[in-house]
């Protein structure tokens, strides 16, 4: 268990990510501060449920590309 001191920001959503360029090898995007861009080794191993309580830039982007080429 781990206590804060104060509240901490509410989970990042897709839609709190946006792309500002896209090509074939690249996407630069803005994200919301405090989101990681990817998972810190000690974590790589969660369940899935747990991460989706605190998901990285690597966890939302790959689905967010995916309903833009729809």
């Amino acid at each position: 268990i781990k206590l804060l001191e104060h509240p901490t920001a509410p989970p990042a959503r897709e839609e709190d990510v946006r792309i500002r360029y896209e090509d074939d090898w690249l996407v630069v995007v803005e994200k919301p501060a405090g989101v990681t861009s990817v998972r810190h080794e000690e974590e790589r191993n969660w369940k899935d449920s747990r991460k989706n309580i605190q998901p990285t830039l690597e966890d939302l982007l790959p689905r967010i590309l995916a309903k833009r080429a729809q």
